[in-house]
């Protein structure tokens, strides 16, 4: 298979760049009743003292706007989670600036607790493959279409009914997200699982549990259909399942016969100035690393608190893999790679990264960065990256005001938050990342 065989064809790479969505997802730690969602909600909606419609889709008490929800509240494991997209990651600020949540769910006031935080980007276009999904208690009828349904007599015809259904929202979805249609969506429903009737708004409607085929590449706990922002129609993409213990050996010794074969078969590629120790103690320095970190067969380019990196021209991205596969292995750290672009062209590169990822059932395991965009810089300036901020020399802590989250200096959001001033070391709750 060639590298580019997943991909959309028709689309000159050299000039098309990657749509990216921005994904976060945060799980609280208490449990929750499904049913009790548009309460959780409700709760958090009063907890964000509504500065943004973000949050639930009202100009006013009187006028509903009428669009895909970017807030959505859900179940996850059985606890209660949001998820944001795009713009929604950072109005989630007039939530998390919040000392505390607690929140009312019907008659009782619980203290919630954030366990779990997933951010990342994610890309939503069509392929010339098709992937697996799974969606849940997926309202797909108004009450017109309802009538239509339940007047249908074959059971192909109510499946054709309810493809198109899919295919409908599976649009409004992508035309959310802005996903480019280089190709035609491509929907197909392979089980209905079960139908149910739930209730929402006070009145019971017609759900199914459905898996079906798309050419779409669909975030998982996205929602498609009605009822979204309360956690109906979670999408899931099929073959995520948590391994058993037996299935984790098989796939552990498969990763290793695969990064021995990377490594071998690209371990002779060279490119001049490969490995430029310039860009190596640049992504040091913004992500708070060390860097040329020794180990059984090499070195780590950056090795930060979480991540072992593979700092690797975007030409080289094959390579990247295995290294960073490797140093992950030998340190007991998360993989990462961050690939150096040094001119437009080199984003089908990115492209090709991202997609072998996907095939491999890697994506969740390895972090991607791209340099310079994803450090505040654009493609084709060598200078150091400028913050958004200008600051003193004795200027040692930032504070972001829109968060209340505290950076020092040799953070990547050190001066380049949207809000912010420069702060003492007790000033609001230090960063996660750098430890502030």
């Amino acid at each position: 298979m060639k590298n580019n065989d997943l991909l959309p064809s028709g689309i000159d790479l050299s000039v098309t760049g990657m749509k990216r969505t921005r994904y976060l997802h945060i799980v609280f730690d208490k449990n929750i009743q499904s049913y009790d969602i548009p309460k959780f909600r409700a709760a958090v909606i009063e907890k964000s003292k509504r500065e943004s419609n973000l949050f639930h889709n009202h100009l006013d008490d009187h006028t509903f706007l009428y669009r895909y929800p970017l807030i959505q509240y859900k179940v996850k494991d059985r606890k209660a989670s949001m998820l944001c997209l795009n713009e929604a990651t950072d109005d989630i600020h007039y939530l998390l600036r919040e000392r505390d949540f607690d929140f009312r769910i019907g008659e009782e006031v619980q203290t919630y607790q954030i366990e779990d935080v997933r951010l990342k980007y994610e890309i939503i276009q069509i392929w010339n493959r098709s992937f697996r999904y799974n969606i849940l208690n997926w309202m797909a009828l108004n009450q017109e279409n309802f009538r239509l349904y339940q007047a249908m007599s074959s059971l192909a015809e109510k499946i054709q009914f309810l493809e198109d259904m899919l295919t409908r929202h599976i649009t409004l979805f992508m035309g959310a997200m802005g996903a480019p249609a280089a190709e035609p969506l491509k929907v197909g429903i392979t089980e209905i699982i079960g139908e149910k009737y739930i209730e929402y708004k006070g009145v019971f409607h017609l759900t199914f549990s459905l898996n079906f085929t798309c050419n779409l590449s669909i975030p998982n706990y996205v929602g498609l259909g009605k009822g979204v922002s309360v956690g109906f129609g979670i999408v899931k993409r099929l073959g995520d399942e948590v391994r058993t213990k037996e299935n984790r050996q098989k796939g552990r010794k498969l990763l290793l016969s695969l990064l021995w074969f990377v490594m071998i078969m690209f371990s002779s590629f060279t490119l001049p100035g490969q490995g430029d120790a310039w860009y190596v103690r640049e992504v040091a320095r913004m992500m708070g690393g060390e860097t040329e970190v020794r180990m059984d067969g090499g070195r780590a380019d950056v090795v930060t608190d979480e991540y072992a990196i593979e700092v690797e021209f975007a030409r080289l991205w094959k390579q990247s893999i295995g290294q960073s596969l490797w140093y992950a292995l030998n340190l007991n750290k998360k993989p990462g790679i961050v690939l150096v672009m040094r001119s437009l062209d080199d984003r089908k590169y990115g492209l090709m990264l991202q997609s072998a990822l996907d095939y491999a059932g890697l994506s969740d395991k390895i972090t991607v960065w791209f340099y310079p965009e994803d450090f505040g810089g654009t493609i084709g300036a060598e200078e150091d990256i400028q913050p958004l901020h200008a600051v003193d020399e004795d200027c040692h802590y930032w504070l972001n005001t829109g968060t209340g989250v505290r950076h020092k200096r040799s953070c990547l959001q050190f001066a380049n938050t949207k809000k912010g001033r420069c702060a003492e070391a007790s000033d609001g709750r230090a960063c996660g990342h750098c430890g502030g």
